[in-house]
């Protein structure tokens, strides 16, 4: 399996803190997803089987946060490869995934719809 560094929520927050512009990819699976009804604020949807197409709304020019459910999400590497191959510079992991960022009490929006 391929290995992205890993960036904690409160390493994300201090980032944009700062004025850091940071895209967050919301790679959770479809199940997951509308479960919780959530999602990190401004949150592009990108599933491994339409990697092309959903990332094309994925902004340039800014570090790439990808996340799934938590640590044992298995699309987080398929989705964080694929945006990397479409010429994405900075793509980390969120470590803990979404679990960790709402632990945290951290911002979040309705999901948009699927």
């Amino acid at each position: 399996m391929l290995t992205f560094s890993r960036i904690t929520p409160r390493q994300v927050v201090a980032r944009t803190s700062k004025g850091e512009r940071v895209a967050f990819v919301d790679a959770r699976g479809d199940d997951a997803f509308a479960q919780a009804g959530l999602q990190l604020n401004g949150a592009v949807r990108v599933r491994p089987e339409s990697i092309v197409r959903d990332a094309s709304h994925v902004p340039h020019g800014c570090a790439v946060v990808v996340y799934g459910r938590d640590e044992r999400d298995l699309d987080v590497a398929r989705v964080a490869e694929g945006l990397r191959s479409q010429g994405f510079r900075e793509v980390r992991v969120l470590a803990g995934g979404f679990s960790a960022w709402i632990e945290l009490r951290y911002a979040v929006e309705t999901a948009a719809a699927a």
